[in-house]
Order: structure tokens, then C-alpha cells, then sequence
């Protein structure tokens, strides 16, 4: 969908088994930065840092900029999200707009438990469980804004999914769907899983299904814009 160049596939034709959960994007501050809500985001200037375009370090603020009216001013060019990390104790950049909640719980606990940081937003399609007091950021009314945050956001929902090529006879994806569903149940896996501090919130392959059908069917217009507004030439004008 955003860069019809470089995909030369047809991804209906794959086989969604399953992701073993979405990534919840957030939006991370430093506690000197002034930004402690959602509110201060479309109020105030806020500078962020970023990695590259295709990442959601960049492609997050730049489309909430263009459809939900925020005013994240973006540094790019950081090698990784930990080097925005030491951008943000320099005093570079405010915080993050684009850093997955797992990578967050795994290396920044101490900032949160210190409250150096503080989580002020979260994008998705519903609040994650875990952040009951960090708000979501609203779809917008307009409904070609509301497809194109969609298609950004979808992203998060496969987070790191399993698939099969095209081809694969469906008794044998059915098998592979209902293995993976039973894996996600495992009290060993589970176990495992929170010592590392890695989410479990499985998304089935028939959820992935319906959601890549979601995305196939927004209006190419739609994506003309979508492409546009996260384009690097157009610095997301």
C-alpha cells in the first residue's frame, strides 16, 4: 500500500496463521519536556526523535500530524530507538512518538518506575490493558483520514506475524492456525514469556485475514496521500 514499487507480491494470496500480539505505539516524554498530556501534543510544538521513514518512530508523527491535527516537530536520522533514548537525557529531543510499548517495558522500566519518562499517549484501534491510564488517540471524523490512520495503525495489529506462502493447501493452514492457537494457550510459553517481559495478546489468523482484506480495499486515493504525507520529499506536507 505504501510502496507499491518495492512489493512485488500478492499478499491476499498468503496465509495469515496468527502474531503472537499487536505493538501498542507510544508516545514517550522526558519529564523536563513540559509535555505531561494528550492535550499538549496538538497545543504545543513537541520535538521528537526519529529514526528513519518506514519506521514508526517517523511514519506515526508524520501522519498524526497530517490527520489528527498534533504538532510533533521530528528530528530524523538516529541510528535506533536507544540513541534517541540518550537524545532525549541530552536534552536533543523531547521524547519519542513512535516506541513500541514491548521495547519500552524492556528497556525503560526504570525511567517509568523514576518517572523520568511518562507515557501520554498510545496509538491503536482500542486501548491496550496494560495502560489503562494512557489515552488513545481518537480516529478522525473525516473518513479519508480516518482509512489512512487505519492503514498506519494496522501495521501495529500484525505486529510480528507467521505466514505461509502462497499455495499451501488450506487443511494444512487450518492445522497450523489451530497449533499456534493452542501455543499461545502453553502455561510454559506463558511463563517464559512474562520473565522476558514479552507480550502474549495472540491475534488470530483469521483476525490478520480480515484486517489485510481491510487494508487491500482502501480507496487508492486514499494511498495517494498516504504516500504523499509520509514521503521524505514532502518532509510530511
Amino acid at each position: 500500500m505504501l510502496s507499491p514499487e518495492n512489493a512485488r507480491f500478492d499478499i491476499s494470496r498468503f496465509g495469515w496463521i496468527g502474531s503472537t500480539a499487536p505493538e501498542t505505539i507510544l508516545v514517550m516524554m522526558w519529564h523536563s519536556s513540559g509535555i505531561t498530556s494528550m492535550r499538549d501534543l496538538f497545543e504545543k510544538e513537541v520535538v521528537v526523535g526519529a529514526v528513519a521513514h518506514g519506521t514508526a518512530t517517523m511514519d506515526n508523527p508524520l501522519a498524526a500530524n497530517a490527520f489528527l491535527g498534533t504538532k510533533f516537530k521530528i528530528v530524523a536520522g538516529y541510528e535506533g530507538t536507544t540513541h534517541i533514548d540518550l537524545a532525549m537525557e541530552r536534552g536533543e529531543v523531547m521524547g519519542h512518538a513512535g516506541i513500541g510499548l514491548v521495547t519500552a517495558k524492556a528497556r525503560n522500566q526504570q525511567w517509568l518506575a523514576e518517572k523520568k519518562v511518562k507515557l501520554v499517549a498510545q496509538f491503536g484501534f482500542k486501548q491496550n490493558p496494560e495502560l489503562p491510564d494512557v489515552p488513545l488517540f481518537e480516529m478522525p471524523k473525516d473518513e479519508s483520514a480516518r482509512q489512512a490512520m487505519t492503514v498506519i495503525i494496522a501495521r501495529q495489529e500484525f505486529g510480528r506475524p507467521l505466514l505461509t506462502p502462497p499455495g499451501v493447501p488450506a487443511e494444512r493452514l487450518a492445522a497450523l492456525r489451530l497449533a499456534f492457537d493452542t501455543a499461545m494457550k502453553d502455561p510454559e510459553l506463558l511463563k517464559d514469556a512474562a520473565r522476558q517481559t514479552l507480550e502474549i495478546n495472540p491475534v488470530s489468523g483469521d483476525e490478520l485475514d480480515k484486517l489485510s482484506a481491510r487494508i487491500l480495499a482502501t480507496p487508492p486515493e486514499v494511498a495517494a496521500r498516504l504516500r504523499q504525507v509520509l514521503d521524505p520529499a514532502n518532509a510530511g506536507k
